[in-house]
């Protein structure tokens, strides 16, 4: 396509849309149904300048002008509490829900990595002594572990947590930008730091304090990263395979759909922290603290799999700009 023709061509129909954008409170009825058929017209233009064309600054300008105008045509935004519930109830958990693969194959991964890993320190004295000094992975064992539930007042160790699990996860979804490659290193290392800890317990017979510590809060805290980690390797694999749509474009309502996942994991990662505060160190039996981590990992899968699964039907991606900003070309 010769841009600077379409460009030439076209210009008049996006100066009059901007002009009538401009006075969209004082239009009159002709000059109302003149901007609804530009908008659409320049809507396809958008489409067309995707598809066709490499210039990111008029893809960029076309796609400010439609939202304006359709934000002029539609009229006011929804009220705020109806986007907050649309959140919860479409955005995030479809979101989740269409990466279920890549966040549960990283789930397996990290799985057998930990599994491995704690296995191999458990049964080799060799391992363990490359490790720490007896008396270093005694305190460890006996004293560090336990006592990092419980040393700090709970509100500013769920604070704390919050913090660490935050970062976790959004590391994992800022590496998407290097193809996701640099999540592999993160998912990694947290399996390994994981299984060596839990090797390190099992050697000295306290398997039990150590599920019964970290159960309660790891489940959902684990489901967080490894989601974070799923959306971010998808967003990386989007650059390699964008499916039928133009790169940018895939690229583009990808990276929405992870905002999504980002503002979720915030509230999701927060109750995790408050579990990691409140239940893990407190003095209810191992069965029950372990039936609370169960229950709200539970609850949270409940929920991503009944609203994910409902909006996908409903033909939903997660992208937040609900209302498309392109029609089909001609």
């Amino acid at each position: 396509m010769d841009i600077d023709a379409f460009v030439t061509a076209n210009q008049p129909t996006w100066d009059r849309l901007e002009h009538l954008v401009r006075r969209r409170r004082s239009l009159d009825g002709a000059e109302v149904d003149e901007l609804v058929e530009l908008y659409q017209r320049v809507a396809t233009h958008l489409s067309i300048v995707r598809s066709s064309s490499r210039d990111p600054l008029l893809a960029g300008r076309l796609s400010s002008l439609v939202a304006r105008a359709r934000s002029a045509v539609t009229g006011a935004h929804a009220p705020a509490w109806r986007e907050f519930v649309r959140f919860w109830t479409v955005s995030f958990p479809v979101a989740a829900y269409r990466s279920w693969r890549w966040w549960l194959g990283a789930t397996l991964a990290s799985a057998v990595v930990a599994v491995v890993a704690g296995a191999w320190v458990a049964s080799s004295p060799e391992v363990q002594a490359a490790l720490g000094t007896p008396e270093e992975i005694r305190q460890l064992v006996e004293h560090d572990f336990a006592d990092y539930y419980s040393e700090n007042p709970a509100g500013s160790f769920a604070a704390h947590v919050w913090t660490n699990n935050a970062w976790v996860a959004a590391q994992c979804i800022a590496f998407s930008v290097l193809l996701g490659v640099p999540i592999l290193y993160v998912l990694l290392a947290n399996a390994l730091n994981v299984g060596v800890l839990g090797g390190l317990m099992a050697a000295a017979g306290k398997s039990d304090i150590f599920f019964g510590l970290i159960i309660p809060h790891g489940l959902l805290e684990l489901t967080a990263v490894f989601l974070a980690a799923g959306a971010g390797m998808k967003l990386g694999w989007t650059v390699i395979d964008p499916g039928p749509r133009p790169r940018g474009q895939a690229l583009a309502e990808q990276g929405r759909v992870i905002v999504s996942v980002a503002l979720g994991l915030v509230v999701v990662l927060f109750v995790s922290g408050l579990i990691e505060a409140l239940v893990t160190p407190s003095p209810l039996p191992t069965w029950a603290r372990i039936g609370i981590g169960v229950i709200a990992e539970a609850a949270f899968l409940g929920y991503v799999i009944y609203f994910g699964r409902r909006a996908v039907r409903a033909g939903e991606s997660g992208d937040v700009e609900r209302a498309p900003d392109v029609v089909p070309a001609a």
